[in-house]
């Protein structure tokens, strides 16, 4: 299992590969994106908000508008150069945190980041958003692709 620590804002979650854990509810996620409307690679962060739906008439044009519209939103607090929210004090950055449990360098053009939404224990659904650059890493630390 591929387990990564990220910390978004002011909340900090551990986040394992597994399901979706989305019965009865959807919501949105970051990953290490695959191609457009494909299977993410690896997953980031989980909101840990999940919103209750009835999954017998589910809504998912609904709610990845709605994830894509969150996610969009925090797009500016996702500077790989800001100071690391696991260990501040380190000197480490987000970047940094992000390339540390990935144990071969990453050669441009990098790993994208995309949001994606799953709803109804569904598979994860791309939402269409990227963040516009791409994360690079040598010896699992951050560098600009």
């Amino acid at each position: 299992m591929l387990y990564l620590l990220f910390a978004i804002g002011f909340v900090t979650v551990t986040c394992a590969s597994n399901n979706t854990e989305s019965e009865n509810s959807w919501r949105c996620g970051i990953f290490f994106a695959g191609a457009r409307g494909a299977k993410p690679r690896a997953k980031i962060f989980l909101l840990p908000k999940k919103f209750p739906v009835d999954c017998r008439d589910p809504k998912p044009e609904i709610y990845s508008r709605t994830c894509y519209e969150i996610m969009e939103r925090s797009l500016d607090e996702w500077n790989l150069n800001s100071p690391s929210r696991i260990r501040p004090e380190s000197g480490k950055t987000v970047g940094d945190d992000l390339c540390g449990p990935i144990p071969k360098d990453v050669r441009p053009p990098g790993l994208q980041i995309g949001f994606y939404m799953a709803y109804c224990n569904s598979d994860w659904i791309d939402t269409g958003l990227r963040r516009a650059k791409n994360l690079c890493c040598k010896d699992q630390k951050a560098l600009s692709c």
